[in-house]
């Protein structure tokens, strides 16, 4: 007896089963299909998920590690999570009692990186922020990435991982040395004053890139800030080291 029951649009058993012909889409199924779309909106719609993305994308992460290094509470990180998860924009693992959070795909690190080069572009507001706290010209590396490393490859210049070391083994820039900004105060008898210093963090907008490129010119270094991460590095088409 067949069913009266109305089908999803998007339901592929209300497709003909015919191996030649293939069903007309319409109006409602293309309704459908940008119903679909406006999940991935909606789930990154908050700026706390938001941060959080941009916290994965320097790899795999616990609840409690993302807790820490955003300032949110372990519950609300969880929940923030749930949502991005049931958009299939990350992914999870379990290992024992932890949960180990992933970015699903480059795509998804592609996505934000968009967002944020649309925000900068159609917000003044964006401008504002950016040109106030984050982009002095004096202090940013106007470099691109292949003369960068082929002038680390030559000792021409120091190149700095600020993040975590956690991070920087996950994966880090070419060349680069790891001095998380937490410690960076106590590494600064050992780094030289007659070589340029190229410092990096999250990327552009991560305020331990900035404050750490700040101490290292107020110590006397001639150091500037890279406004890149390895996120921005991988959708460029360059390989991580690790």
């Amino acid at each position: 007896m067949s069913s009266n029951t109305p089908k999803h649009p998007l339901d592929s058993s209300s497709s003909s089963s015919s191996d030649t012909e293939r069903a007309q889409p319409s109006a409602q199924v293309r309704d459908a299909l940008y119903e679909q779309f406006a999940r991935i909106g909606q789930a990154i719609s908050n700026p706390t998920r938001l941060h959080l993305l941009s916290l994965l994308d320097q790899g795999e992460k616990t609840v409690d590690t993302l807790s820490k290094q955003s300032g949110h509470r372990f519950v609300t990180v969880s929940s923030h999570l749930k949502v991005l998860r049931e958009a299939h924009l990350v992914t999870a693992r379990r290992d024992g009692r932890q949960m180990f959070y992933s970015i699903a795909t480059p795509d998804v690190m592609r996505l934000t990186s968009t967002l944020r080069t649309v925000g900068l572009v159609a917000l003044p507001e964006v401008r504002e922020l950016v040109q106030t706290y984050y982009d002095a010209p004096d202090t940013m590396a106007a470099i691109d990435a292949r003369a960068l490393l082929e002038r680390a490859q030559r000792y021409e210049v120091l190149l700095v991982d600020l993040r975590p070391a956690a991070e920087y083994a996950a994966g880090h820039l070419p060349e680069a040395i790891s001095i998380p900004f937490a410690e960076l105060e106590q590494h600064l008898d050992a780094l030289p004053q007659d070589k340029p210093i190229v410092a990096y963090c999250r990327g552009r907008y991560c305020v331990m890139g900035v404050k750490g490129v700040d101490l290292l010119r107020a110590r006397g270094f001639n150091a500037q800030r890279l406004p890149l991460g390895v996120a921005d590095w991988q959708l460029e088409g360059h390989a991580l080291a690790h």
